[in-house]
């Protein structure tokens, strides 16, 4: 559970493949937040009906606070207390993701508003040094110089494919294909689906978005319904093995008793309920679409 929610960060904004995978595809970075966190959403539903299903056959997976331990709680954090410490997560939130929808920041100068509300957030509760900003900053410029070193070689690998007349080729041969749309379509998907078991999603995104997305605007699909298909697609890859991070990020602080082979059971059910809700959005686009066409 731990496991699958954890890579609820990828569908509910701000997400960084989001950023990175709007400009490639020539898709709004704000539309794709929406359509996105549709998704998203529609997923955790999913997860918290399966929780409660798995928790209400067999109460030891989920066991509940004591009402002794609950009142213990709330007496010694108060009501004030929990309300505080809802508010300010949701007042980033809200910063960043609301200057994005209303069409008052773009997603870089969003990323500029979350860092001032975070100050500000700092300084409200006296808890703002400057080493720790410091630390921030380092933390940035090394994940930010992993990333964009990543993109430099992929777009010049793209670019040199494309030049080469590589991406007609394989377009030409893909629609040629005698599967129909949606056969091409359930291939692509395949096609990613592998790639999730080997490659990190920032080098699948660089290589297949290129080649697929001329692909599905030429088969009819919507292109911000593909997008957001692929992007839910590529949050597969994350429980899939044998590359499933969210697995070994959770294996490297887990007891010893959770081998790899345990979590890699553990999670297959996540990953069922990620196909049905794939096939649900497959099947009802318009779900997808709901967001954005009316904040339009």
């Amino acid at each position: 559970m731990i496991c699958a929610g954890g890579c609820l960060g990828v569908l509910i904004p701000p997400s960084i493949m989001i950023v990175v995978y709007g400009p490639i595809a020539g898709i709004s970075v704000g539309g794709l937040f929406m359509s996105v966190m549709t998704a998203g959403l529609i997923l955790s539903a999913f997860y918290m009906v399966y929780t409660a299903i798995r928790c209400n056959k067999n109460p030891n997976l989920g066991l509940p606070i004591s009402e002794e331990n609950r009142e213990k709680a709330i007496k010694e954090i108060g009501l004030k207390g929990i309300v505080f410490s809802i508010i300010p997560p949701l007042f980033i939130m809200i910063a960043v993701l609301g200057s994005i929808f209303f069409g008052i920041a773009a997603p870089t100068e969003a990323a500029a508003v979350g860092v001032v509300a975070s100050i500000i957030l700092g300084l409200a509760y006296k808890n703002f040094h400057i080493k720790d900003l410091k630390k921030s900053l380092e933390g940035t410029l090394i994940t930010s110089s992993m990333i964009l070193t990543m993109s430099v070689g992929a777009i010049i690998f793209i670019s040199t494919f494309n030049s080469l007349g590589g991406i007609g080729v394989v377009s030409r041969f893909i629609l040629g294909l005698p599967f129909g749309k949606w056969g091409i379509f359930l291939l692509m998907f395949i096609v990613t689906a592998i790639l999730g078991m080997f490659l990190d999603w920032i080098g699948i995104v660089y290589l297949v978005v290129p080649l697929f997305t001329p692909i599905a605007a030429e088969l009819g699909f919507n292109p911000l319904w593909f997008a957001t298909m692929m992007i839910l697609f590529l949050q597969f890859s994350y429980l899939t093995p044998p590359f499933a991070l969210a697995v070994f990020y959770f294996r490297s602080i887990s007891p010893p008793e959770f081998t790899t082979g345990l979590l890699y059971r553990a999670v297959v059910p996540f990953i069922i309920i990620q196909v049905i809700v794939f096939l649900l959005l497959t099947t009802f686009p318009g779900i997808v679409l709901w967001l954005p066409n009316m904040m339009s």
